[in-house]
């Protein structure tokens, strides 16, 4: 994300210059909340990108990291040899314009000397990424966004949604601030809109600010671009029906999901998903496996490793009546395993699923044997068993062997 959630590391530069600071005041009128005192600015240089992001991580992130890297190995995300980490860093490496790190108080600006910034200078995108960025202060000091994540640690569908909201919130204000107030050097007022910030977990995708894809794979550039696309909707739809309300209750702490991030309507209908749960398995795998992750995972990421090898219609409609769920991750030195327990709303949305995951099958090229549980074995031996159920329920394991899954499988299905 563009705002960094992170950080043990002293800010550099110094206090915000005059420029910036009316930019701050004028950010804060637009969205209603105060400008924060003690927020700083530091310019940096295209190369020093990536130690500036990892300086703002925390030991939290970095384990974070190292578990979704695991778990997006399972799903198909990512290579034996790749990790989200690298593809975090490289998407920023190659995108990234300026981001405001929360625990430092200090916005980061790309410059060509990384020395000064002369906000007189810089061109519509560079001033409405500041206005973006300050926003991100603006909610840092009155919601605390490190303690928001904290909060949201375990859990990918709340964390993805809480992030959808904050940058929904940040480009809809940097929208009305370029609008106001951006610029263009020589005394020409830019057009309307804005522009997306291009950073981590984030990309513009207008114009000019267009970034490099290549540098993520394109499941996780998906997960990266949620919140400066469905995110950005949603905001604007509660804004305009409820005013800042709803907003300011998701980041006072308010869970929210995907779900209600891509049906707007059901938030505002108070929906609630299930709870759903999975006993502790690592007792019952053997010597050796421990768990290592869990939480919810989400519609948006149902629908994301469906569209691995789907086509989005198909996998946003099976996708489309998750209702709750629990997954978990356990691990023995290489070997992993992944267990979902989904819940949908009815049991006709979870036929749907099951047809569209046996389409997902055969699209990888999986040999699938049909028994008292679906197995599928990939290329490369990692294995998806699916369990044979009705109902609402969906329960399937992934393992990085066909042994491991069906071990899996076979412990959650004890009584």
């Amino acid at each position: 994300m563009a705002c960094s959630s992170g950080g043990d590391t002293q800010a550099s530069g110094g206090p915000l210059p005059p420029d910036l600071q009316a930019v701050l005041e004028q950010v804060a009128a637009l969205r209603g909340l105060p400008a924060p005192d003690g927020v700083r600015a530091a310019a940096i240089t295209r190369e020093e990108i990536p130690e500036a992001l990892k300086a703002t991580l925390t030991g939290t992130d970095r384990t974070a990291f190292a578990h979704l890297t695991t778990l997006y190995r399972l799903l198909g995300h990512l290579g034996p040899n790749e990790t989200y980490e690298d593809a975090y860093f490289g998407f920023a490496g190659n995108n990234l314009i300026g981001f405001y790190a929360p625990s430092q108080r200090t916005l980061y600006i790309v410059t060509v000397d990384g020395k000064t910034v002369d906000f007189a200078s810089l061109g519509t995108l560079e001033r409405s990424t500041i206005a973006h960025e300050l926003t991100h202060a603006l909610q840092d000091g009155s919601f605390d966004v490190q303690k928001l994540f904290a909060g949201a640690a375990d859990d990918l569908d709340w964390s993805l949604a809480l992030n959808s909201v904050l940058e929904g919130d940040a480009v809809n204000v940097e929208g009305l601030w370029t609008r106001d107030h951006a610029v263009e050097p020589g005394g020409q007022r830019a057009s309307s809109g804005g522009s997306m910030l291009p950073g981590p977990g984030s990309a513009s995708d207008r114009g000019a600010a267009a970034p490099q894809l290549a540098s993520a794979p394109a499941s996780v550039e998906r997960e990266f671009r949620f919140p400066y696309t469905t995110g950005v909707e949603w905001v604007s739809i509660v804004r305009s029906r409820s005013g800042n309300q709803p907003i300011d209750a998701a980041l006072g702490g308010r869970r929210l999901t995907t779900a209600e991030v891509i049906h707007p309507d059901l938030f505002e209908s108070g929906f609630e998903p299930q709870q759903v749960s999975l006993p502790d398995i690592s007792g019952r795998l053997g010597s050796g496996w421990k768990h290592e992750s869990g939480g919810a995972f989400g519609e948006f990421q149902l629908r994301n490793y469906l569209q691995l090898r789907l086509t989005a219609l198909p996998a946003t409609q099976a996708a489309a009546g998750w209702f709750g769920d629990r997954y978990d991750v356990y691990t023995n030195g290489a070997e992993a395993v992944a267990a979902f327990r989904i819940r949908f709303s009815s049991a006709n949305d979870a036929v749907e699923f099951r047809a569209a995951q046996v389409d997902f099958f055969a699209a990888a090229n999986a040999v699938v044997t049909n028994g008292t549980a679906v197995t599928a074995v990939f290329p490369g031996g990692q294995t998806t068993v699916r369990a044979d159920t009705a109902g609402p329920d969906v329960l399937f394991v992934i393992g990085s062997s066909r042994a491991a899954a069906e071990a899996a499988l076979s412990a959650l299905s004890e009584r």
